[in-house]
């Protein structure tokens, strides 16, 4: 069982959502735990690293806010984020039709974006073609998809 505390603050007979107004921004303002961990976050967001990206850890300490933080550092502004859950992935087929969801509309408007940016939740995989067709997809699209993934 988790508790999600939403603070708020009182203020000119308004309320004001602490957790939006003091959610970092970019990339300079999160709280990284370690110096490895920040270069190399700083290394996708600079477009030094192409590769997908999984992030793993606990309820609450960033992965999600890191999702969103990374292609927005890339683009220098607020990238279009597809976002893919997992439990909406069944069979094979699924993952490959998320990878090739829109790619000609994609190619032809997609206003000059460094990559088509995939975002997938809570990722766990519960069979072998599963994750054969994740590994397809992931080889096939490297400097064309910039897949982050979150686990816990």
């Amino acid at each position: 069982m988790s508790l999600k505390l939403d603070l708020c603050l009182w203020k000119s007979d308004m309320y004001i959502d602490s957790m939006t107004k003091y959610r970092p921004k970019s990339i300079n303002e999160f709280v990284f735990p370690n110096s490895e961990s920040k270069e190399l976050v700083e290394a996708y967001a600079s477009g030094e690293i192409n590769k997908s990206l999984i992030l793993h850890g606990s309820s609450g300490c960033g992965k999600s806010l890191l999702q969103e933080l990374i292609p927005n550092a890339i683009e220098k502004t607020n990238a279009r984020l597809q976002r893919v859950h997992c439990a909406d992935i069944k069979k094979a087929s699924d993952v490959h039709s998320h990878y090739n969801k829109n790619k000609q509309f994609d190619h032809l408007f997609k206003d000059n974006e460094h990559y088509n940016y995939i975002i997938i939740e809570e990722f766990l995989i519960t069979n072998q073609r599963i994750s054969d067709a994740f590994k397809i997809e992931l080889d096939k699209r490297r400097g064309v998809d910039l897949t982050i993934i979150s686990t816990n």
